[in-house]
């Protein structure tokens, strides 16, 4: 959910993180950033993150609370929409904010996902081009 694709030097790939937990194991955003894989990554699109902080966040998001508040160790990009149903906009702009990360603002999408009608997605297509370029041009979008 909160990060959909991160892109390595050669393969896109998903990333898929190990479930929650409390303690000295961390959040999991705490064990995505010491990964033995942080190095191979581009960047990051991070399409719809919810509000986790939102009382009335669906139960089924709970395991991935607290999220993460601190500037991501790669380039990042956040893309939000107006009328998200699980997360304002203002939310999303913080979050993106706290993780150093641009945040693209589409109008009102409602949630995107695969159910938002959105078909192939070229806007998003769009948006994943910087990231598959060279790390010096990367720069400009972490800043």
């Amino acid at each position: 959910i909160i990060c959909r694709l991160c892109y390595y030097k050669r393969t896109p790939s998903k990333v898929r993180l190990p479930p929650a937990s409390s303690g000295r194991n961390g959040t999991r955003g705490e064990r995505a950033m010491f990964s033995k894989r942080l190095a191979r990554v581009r960047g990051a699109l991070l399409v719809a993150p919810p509000d986790l902080d939102r009382p009335d966040a669906p139960p089924a998001l709970r395991g991935w609370a607290p999220p993460m508040r601190q500037r991501l160790p790669f380039a990042a990009t956040v893309v939000a929409s107006r009328n998200d149903p699980y997360a304002s906009l203002a939310a999303t702009q913080a979050l993106a904010a706290d993780w150093g990360a641009a945040c693209i603002d589409v109008g009102e999408r409602g949630h995107l996902n695969a159910d938002s009608s959105l078909g192939d997605w070229p806007e998003g297509h769009a948006l994943l081009q910087p990231f598959l370029r060279s790390r010096s041009e990367l720069s400009q979008f972490s800043e």
